[in-house]
């Protein structure tokens, strides 16, 4: 898959290209007029998809049912994953925080919905067990719920700085400190000085290399 390096202006046309293309890429990065064209594209394809199914279900009440347009939100939902994962990604990464900082990140976020869930039922199956044969006690009951409480609360949290995020433009989070913990987290601009000075010296090599190339010639 192509690593992709948005930069500047994105259209449209090169946001959806960009984001089927970078499906497995999240080492590059996505601005953010490039995030929300993809995002509106997915929008648009779910109307096209929901006007057909319920068409679709009407027209059935008269007729033979038409599976096709269920079959294609299904697939269509699945198909997007992947790559919306990486999007958002890319989106972090374009704002200045670092890979490792975002697997910690994902992690801890993926970590805790999969753990509300299981929290959740946990707490459902205890209810009913509790309402049928009192086999847990109210103290334990409770415990779950706290816990609940605590996961739910620090989702919300982690999902809202993510919400945010996808709205900050282009390096937000680029640091001028040198703390440790600080440039863990996110990139210095000591980095990126760096970075832009090794990329202009590879372009002026290459210049100079196809320069004595010709003359050679």
């Amino acid at each position: 898959m192509k690593k992709i390096e948005q930069k500047g202006r994105v259209t449209f046309g090169e946001a959806v290209s960009d984001f089927f293309k970078g499906y497995f890429d999240f080492s590059g990065r996505t601005t953010r007029a490039g995030y929300w064209w993809a995002q509106l594209s997915i929008v648009i394809v779910y109307i096209i998809l929901y006007i057909w199914t319920i068409s679709t279900v009407i027209g059935s009440i008269y007729g033979e049912p038409n599976m096709l347009p269920i079959i294609l939100l299904v697939l269509f939902t699945l198909a997007i994953i992947i790559p919306s994962i990486s999007i958002q990604v890319r989106r972090l990464r374009d704002l200045g925080i670092k890979g490792k900082a975002l697997l910690g990140l994902f992690i801890i976020y993926y970590g805790l919905t999969y753990t509300w869930l299981f929290s959740f039922y946990l707490n459902a199956i205890g209810n009913i067990a509790s309402t049928v044969s009192n086999s847990l006690s109210t103290g334990e009951l409770s415990i779950f719920s706290n816990q609940s409480s605590l996961i739910m609360f620090l989702f919300t949290v982690i999902s809202i700085f993510m919400s945010i995020s996808m709205f900050l433009p282009t390096n937000y989070f680029v640091t001028n400190s040198e703390h440790p913990f600080i440039t863990f987290l996110f990139v210095s601009k000591k980095d990126i000085t760096e970075l832009t000075e090794i990329v202009e010296n590879s372009e002026t090599n290459t210049i100079n290399d196809n320069f004595h190339e010709n003359e050679k010639i």
